[in-house]
């Protein structure tokens, strides 16, 4: 239970402290492109580490 809570809470604060940087990360936001592909020529490798991190969040999440 403290798990999920902690877990949660995590999520919560990192969706909330968005900064510009991750407004600005193209694997963060909804896709306007055609068949809805990523902007492959906006992704930088900055981009990765924020994008994979809350992608683990976010499963581990599901999984409890």
């Amino acid at each position: 239970m403290k798990n999920k809570i902690l877990i949660l809470t995590s999520v919560i604060f990192f969706l909330s402290c968005a900064n510009e940087e991750n407004n600005m990360n193209p694997f963060l936001q909804e896709y306007d492109t055609p068949f809805q592909i990523p902007p492959f020529e906006d992704i930088k490798i900055k981009h990765y580490k924020p994008a994979f991190e809350l992608g683990m969040e976010e499963n581990l999440l599901e999984i409890n």
